[in-house]
């Protein structure tokens, strides 16, 4: 996971950023390499950036809005999994660097669940904040009017999408923001109370595991939770996913298997506490109280703001020479428009079959040493057809990753 920070310049100027610069060359393998909510990052060497597939992960990824930029002048070669959902990925190889989306690989910017996206105060959404010694949030990002636009950008002299890879910017996801206001449902915002201990959030598919404060908790059927290790996960950001589950650890002890039922009558199973991904876990055996995160939710009063991502994205193909022989994807949701195709070429050559590439083309081979494929941008109409794309743009004009520009 990649996350930017936010800096000061003087006293009233503030700026979210989030850099990885390299010198030489990059490897990095990870079932998904994504950019967190709202995180803008840029990695940049003069070397070349290599992807691996990590462990088999289908869980959804729980972020919204991010950017994702790779720019390395040696070249990229893709093949494991890039995601930003409802967000934007782009890899950037330069002037003379080559693109290549091996097969198996992903790009995937389209989302899939409802992700908290900065915060709502009243009168104001804000797309990011920042928590204050006191406890306080202050608004420092953009107001956010609508849901991000997903989209993936692949610039080089030679791109390569080769067969069995696959781009998906499809409709899909959502953002939303909560505001808690005191009334009759409840006086005490019932995510942050911190009495005998504050509370947590687990997901029983464990599709969130994060480095860090981790419980284990004996089975709970009733609740559709299997014994295992959870991550701790703030409750003010997770509690609205479907299927969120609140726990509390309520400072007694509880023997390995037992359940019991807390003064309120909520079940309790017995856990104990221990650290993502480590040896590290508590000797002690604890009760801890488990409910739904929908009936906690009741005992306040909640204003919630949210926009579907609905639209297809936005895939845009720019190099002097390239090939198209992979599966995209840019279906939008039902009653939003389709994703828009933009392949720019001096020479763009549209068939009905997938471009012939040597035997064993691989990442540092080029296009330009075979005649059939050099100066042209070639397009498998197959990867295109029943995509969802309801524009396909195509024409000449020279990208320019310096400045961000394109001439025609």
């Amino acid at each position: 996971r990649f996350t930017n920070r936010m800096y000061t310049v003087g006293q009233n100027s503030n700026y979210w950023a989030g850099d990885l610069g390299v010198t030489g060359n990059l490897t990095m393998q990870a079932a998904r390499i994504y950019p967190t909510t709202a995180t803008d990052f840029t990695i940049t060497t003069p070397g070349k950036v290599t992807t691996l597939p990590g462990a088999s992960d289908s869980t959804p990824v729980y972020s919204a809005g991010g950017s994702l930029t790779i720019s390395a002048a040696g070249g990229i070669n893709h093949q494991g999994t890039l995601e930003a959902p409802q967000g934007s990925i782009t890899l950037d190889g330069g002037a003379t660097g080559q693109v290549f989306l091996a097969e198996g690989s992903k790009i995937i910017t389209a989302g899939a669940v409802p992700v908290a996206y900065g915060i709502y105060d009243g009168s104001t959404w804000m797309s990011q904040e920042v928590l204050n010694a006191d406890g306080s949030y202050t608004n420092v990002g953009s107001t956010v009017t609508s849901a991000p636009t997903n989209s993936v950008t692949l610039n080089g002299k030679e791109v390569i999408v080769n067969n069995g890879a696959a781009i998906n910017v499809s409709g899909g996801g959502s953002i939303y923001s909560a505001l808690f206001q005191s009334g009759l449902a409840g006086t005490l915002n019932p995510l942050t109370i911190t009495s005998p201990a504050p509370r947590y959030v687990i997901l029983p598919d464990n599709s969130v595991t994060l480095p860090g404060n981790a419980v284990y908790l004996d089975a709970a059927p009733a609740y559709g939770l299997k014994a295992g290790v959870y991550s701790l996960l703030p409750a003010a950001q997770f509690a609205f996913v479907p299927g969120a589950l609140v726990i509390q650890d309520t400072g007694t002890q509880l023997a390995a298997g037992q359940k019991a039922l807390s003064s309120q009558g909520y079940q309790v199973v017995a856990g104990y506490k221990t650290v993502t991904d480590t040896s590290i876990s508590s000797q002690t055996y604890e009760g801890f109280t488990i409910r739904s995160a929908t009936d906690v939710l009741k005992e306040g009063d909640f204003t919630v703001k949210s926009f579907t991502s609905g639209n297809g994205g936005n895939l845009t193909l720019t190099a002097t020479s390239a090939v198209m022989n992979g599966t995209l994807n840019a279906q939008p949701l039902q009653g939003y428009q389709g994703g828009v195709l933009t392949l720019s070429a001096k020479n763009i050559t549209a068939q009905n079959v997938p471009a012939e590439l040597p035997d064993g083309f691989a990442f540092g081979q080029f296009l330009s040493s075979n005649n059939d494929l050099d100066g042209k941008l070639i397009v498998d109409t197959a990867s295109v057809s029943n995509g969802g794309f309801g524009e396909v743009a195509l024409g000449s004009k020279v990208y320019d990753s310096s400045s961000n520009t394109y001439t025609y």
